[in-house]
């Protein structure tokens, strides 16, 4: 019998991927505290852009604590990958918050990740990766560039940034894709508004002919949740997006979250434990360590301080265990995470209902 190496169906963005992490799976059987699989990381707030529904800045939050110009001191910065690695923790995201690339020692960070051999995924708007940041990167797993657009003209509206920028900024696309990174995927996010639904194929089309792995289509996260489009912008997006799968083959993935605009409606949970949250947290531009990206911000779900504290304490520490202990997940925010949560919840239940009727 040959078992297969490779799935036939590449999904980046799948569900499943804790059933890969069985030690983890069966530490948290037995009740234990496990370290994160990998760190989401906001190095800074600033950004060179001011996206029209940033989730930050402009997507309506009142009580998202948020401060646009803070940034993690750059004495515990590049310590914090020491850290990790110290203590097993194989993998970060550096995202945003505000764009990473503008941290006054990313330099020093790249150069730190690379030497202590930790796999890095990137979130950037793409405009600061020039040749010189590039050449620090030496195990990126993923790359994805914030485009939301085709034209000059819609991402000058959307991103709110400057004439000649998106020429530039797909130029260094273009160099990542040169690059061929060994076992990375780059990709494009584009984030569905009402601004950009008409270029929702032709970013499909520009974006493959540039050579990237993928593009990712998913809806903006406001305080709007699933009322930011009109039925009648919906059903166009719809469209647009059948359309943009049509350029999908063997070496071009179009990823479609069409399920998350769903997922942003209030109401109660369809699982009750919140596993997510045990394989990853947020580190913020606050310093403050998060549960999880929707939370983040909010600072009433921090846990811990990177500046007083460090990582091993705060992932096995009172404070973090009170928390999980007292955790609410129907008093949590709408989560866009829920079939992470789903499947994680159902890995550890200790026996599935006809489980031999496979």
């Amino acid at each position: 019998m040959r078992i297969p190496q490779k799935s036939k169906r590449e999904d980046l963005y799948s569900s499943w991927k804790p059933a890969h992490l069985t030690s983890k799976i069966e530490q948290l059987k037995r009740g234990e505290i496990i370290t994160p699989a990998h760190i989401q990381i906001d190095l800074t707030g600033k950004c060179n852009h001011n996206c029209a529904m940033c989730f930050y800045r402009n997507a309506g939050f009142t009580h998202l604590e948020f401060v646009p110009n803070e940034e993690i001191p750059l004495e515990v910065g590049t310590g914090l990958f020491d850290q990790m690695a110290d203590l097993g923790i194989p993998a970060l995201e550096l995202t945003g918050g505000g764009e990473p690339l503008m941290y006054p020692k990313i330099r020093e960070c790249l150069d730190r990740i690379s030497k202590r051999g930790l796999e890095l995924a990137l979130v950037t708007n793409g405009s600061l990766l020039n040749k010189d940041i590039l050449d620090r990167v030496t195990n990126p797993k993923w790359i994805r560039f914030s485009m939301d657009s085709a034209t000059e003209e819609t991402r000058m509206n959307m991103h709110r940034s400057w004439k000649g920028e998106f020429e530039s900024t797909l130029a260094n696309l273009q160099r990542v894709v040169d690059k061929k990174f060994d076992d990375c995927k780059v990709g494009v996010s584009f984030i569905i508004q009402p601004g950009n639904i008409h270029e929702i194929a032709k970013a499909a089309e520009l974006y493959k002919k540039i050579g990237v792995d993928n593009i990712r289509f998913s809806y903006a996260f406001t305080s709007k949740y699933d009322n930011l489009l009109t039925p009648e912008q919906r059903k166009e997006a719809s469209l647009a997006l059948a359309e943009a799968k049509k350029y999908e083959d063997r070496n071009y993935k179009v990823f479609v979250m069409e399920g998350r605009l769903d997922d942003f409606s209030p109401g109660e949970k369809t699982f009750d434990f919140c596993g997510y949250q045990m394989f990853t947290f947020q580190i913020g531009c606050d310093s403050l360590v998060y549960p999880c990206c929707i939370v983040k911000y909010y600072k009433q779900y921090a846990f811990g301080d990177i500046r007083k504290q460090s990582l091993r304490e705060i992932i096995f520490g009172e404070k973090r265990r009170k928390y999980l202990e007292e955790f609410d997940v129907n008093k949590c925010l709408p989560c866009w995470l829920k079939r992470k949560n789903e499947f994680i919840e159902y890995l550890l239940i200790k026996d599935a209902p006809h489980k031999y009727f496979v």
